[in-house]
């Protein structure tokens, strides 16, 4: 439980100090079929997981993640969080709250990782036409008014 423990401490320590540098670390992380999924992508494998991650740093300025909860349950891990960075177009400040779940290998790499947050509300409500549509269906469907 030790290895797995220090595994996903060394994996948060990696997105915690993401930047074109340290890009390349992710190897030492993560096993070369890692697959991940957050709630705008799926990608498998260290090119495609580095171009998303390229992408992430290319568009969040100063991210970090304020880890509030780990739980281990066999190879699996689950990790939550509070996000918060500045989205670079906009320069606003993003914050939300998720939940990633991570599956070990053997070798104590990363092979699987799972993003859950609340898009709609943390990013497609934000967008001008999409969010007014949006917050008026959630406004309909909503028992509470």
């Amino acid at each position: 439980m030790i290895r797995a423990q220090k595994a996903v401490e060394n994996y948060i320590a990696f997105f915690n100090s993401l930047d074109r540098l340290s890009l390349n670390r992710l190897t030492a992380v993560a096993a070369p079929n890692i697959c991940f999924i957050d709630p705008f992508n799926k990608a498998s494998g260290y090119d495609s997981v580095m171009a998303v991650l390229t992408h992430f740093i290319d568009n969040v300025q100063t991210p970090h993640f304020d880890v509030k909860s780990i739980a281990f349950s066999g190879n699996k891990c689950f990790v939550s969080w509070d996000f918060s960075g500045v989205l670079t177009a906009s320069g606003k400040a993003w914050r939300f709250t998720g939940v990633s779940e991570l599956t070990l290998d053997g070798s104590y790499r990363i092979m699987h990782h799972q993003d859950y947050w609340d898009s709609a509300t943390h990013f497609y409500e934000k967008i001008p036409v999409i969010g007014y549509i949006l917050r008026l269906i959630k406004r309909k469907i909503s028992i509470l008014k």
